[in-house]
């Protein structure tokens, strides 16, 4: 490791680390329909990988959303690729005082064939829809890491 470089780990001291603790301590709300099912579970998985506190300090709101367009058309105007877009807002909240802390944005494009079979065409689609989901759920845990990284007044200033 390069000494006086100005980096440090943001992940130190592994699933007992200060961040990790942070993270363990958000209590994730319900997210409404099937994808947003999808995502809660994923923010599970990444953010309490060991359950969910039973007094968490936090609260994490998030709403999802997605869009599809057409890339690849025939002449006959007929999309043969597609992307899927799932965008989702969240705010991170102090649950004994409902202070927002912090809220982003986070949104991912996946790409995927459409065949000519419609079941096939499903089944690429939802493989998108998932890999989407995936990446949105990393992007807001490495936000969320950072944020807990920063010291008390940036935190402060990081406000909405």
């Amino acid at each position: 490791m390069v000494a006086a470089c100005g980096f440090q780990p943001l992940y130190v001291g592994g699933k007992s680390g200060p961040i990790a603790t942070e993270l363990g301590s958000i209590k994730i709300d319900r997210i409404a329909d099937r994808m947003g099912q999808q995502l809660r579970n994923e923010l599970l998985d990444k953010l309490t990988p060991y359950g969910q506190q039973a007094s968490a300090k936090y609260g994490l709101k998030v709403t999802v959303s997605e869009g599809r367009s057409g890339l690849a058309v025939k002449k006959s105007e007929i999309a043969t690729r597609a992307n899927l877009q799932v965008n989702a807002t969240f705010f991170l909240t102090d649950r004994a005082s409902a202070r927002r802390l912090f809220s982003g944005t986070s949104r991912s494009v996946a790409s995927f064939n459409i065949l000519s079979s419609s079941f096939s065409s499903l089944i690429t689609e939802k493989d998108a829809r998932d890999r989407a989901i995936r990446e949105v759920a990393s992007d807001i845990q490495s936000r969320l890491s950072a944020y807990f990284q920063l010291s008390p007044e940036a935190r402060r200033q990081a406000l909405p």
